[in-house]
């Protein structure tokens, strides 16, 4: 019947999009497609299609659709428009394409959107309210783009947000306040970017927050308090930035921590008690800085430490009694260092330490130092 026809002709849009629309329908004739068999497509697999451009109109008809897939394509832009009706949308796969730019109010209507992924194009910039109305969002995708900075307010009534990626992109600041409404977020990467600076604040309404990555960027300090609050956090990333100096008590209140990385930075010294209130703490990582000593009782509270790396400093002695309250201890990395002696019984209590690196130190023990002991130094067992 005439009136069941789709307004927009299925024969007269893109190759790929047609193709996958006839197989999702189950017909070798475009001409078969009707209005009616439009309305029940809920997939559309469109990822490595070498589709280049899309046509107006290509996703007409389709008001069940739930997941439509044009990732690893050629696109370069999209139409205005092109997702207009795609009310039941739920998840939009555009990683790996082309896109220097989004069209302002590209995802307009879409209130069921779960999941959009934008990973691995060439996005410059983001337009302000691109994402307004995507109240539904949880997981958003920005990874490995060239986005030089963020809209103030553009993830703003994002309070389903989960998910946030934005590593590897060419941002140089955050704009005060840009997480403010994502009181769901989970996990947030802002690895790989060029951020020399945070804001105050910025991370405070972040109560759900369980990962935060910061590795690889360009800060050379950290306010005070910038993570306070973020009680659920157990993973946070700082190396390989220009970190000179720990704000005292900067990971107080930090009590689900498990996991912390300051490998690669530039620090010289550690705040006395700068990591007392990390009692859950596992794994420790500060390779590659510039310590020249350690404060006395420094990781007297990391009685869950397993991984502690210290290697690839500028540490000439160790205080007495520094590792003591580290039961838990497995692996214990100090070598690349200039320890010249180790205190009497430094490594006494260290009962489930099962490696020890101390090479490349200026270190002159006698053949039975280590006699008796349960663990491996330097990778050999001895």
């Amino acid at each position: 019947m005439a009136w069941l026809r789709s307004p927009r002709g299925v024969c007269e849009r893109t190759p790929q999009v047609r193709n996958a629309i006839m197989y999702a329908v189950g017909t070798d004739s475009c001409e078969d497609v009707d209005a009616g068999a439009l309305s029940r497509i809920e997939l559309l697999d469109l990822e490595d299609a070498a589709i280049s451009s899309l046509k107006g109109g290509d996703f007409d008809g389709l008001t069940s659709l739930e997941f439509l897939d044009l990732q690893h394509n050629h696109l370069t832009e999209l139409p205005a428009g092109i997702f207009d009706g795609l009310t039941s949308l739920e998840r939009l796969g555009l990683n790996e394409n082309r896109l220097t730019a989004l069209p302002a109010g590209i995802f307009d209507g879409l209130t069921s959107l779960e999941r959009l992924g934008l990973n691995e194009n060439r996005l410059t910039a983001l337009p302000a309210g691109i994402f307004d109305g995507l109240t539904s969002l949880e997981r958003l995708g920005l990874n490995e783009n060239r986005l030089t900075a963020l809209p103030a307010g553009v993830f703003d009534g994002l309070a389903s947000l989960e998910r946030l990626g934005l590593n590897e992109n060419r941002l140089t600041a955050l704009p005060a306040g840009i997480f403010d409404g994502l009181t769901s977020l989970e996990y947030l990467d802002l690895d790989e970017n060029r951020l020399t600076t945070l804001p105050a604040g910025v991370f405070d309404r972040l109560t759900a927050l369980d990962f935060l990555g910061l590795t690889e960027n360009r800060l050379t300090a950290l306010p005070a308090g910038v993570f306070g609050g973020l009680t659920s956090l157990d993973c946070l990333g700082l190396s390989g930035n220009r970190l000179t100096a720990l704000p005292a008590g900067v990971f107080d209140g930090l009590t689900s921590l498990d996991h912390l990385g300051l490998s690669g930075n530039r620090l010289f010294a550690l705040p006395a008690g700068v990591f007392d209130s990390l009692t859950s703490l596992r794994e420790l990582y500060l390779f590659q800085n510039r310590l020249t000593a350690l404060p006395a009782g420094i990781f007297d509270s990391l009685i869950r430490l397993t991984v502690l790396g210290l290697s690839h400093n500028r540490l000439f002695a160790l205080p007495v009694g520094v590792f003591d309250g580290l039961p838990s201890l497995q692996s214990l990395s100090l070598h690349e260092n200039r320890l010249t002696e180790l205190p009497a019984g430094v490594f006494d209590g260290l009962d489930s330490l099962a490696e020890l690196w101390l090479a490349d130190n200026r270190l002159d023990l006698p053949a039975d130092y280590f006699d008796g002991v349960a663990f491996k130094v330097d990778g050999e067992k001895v």
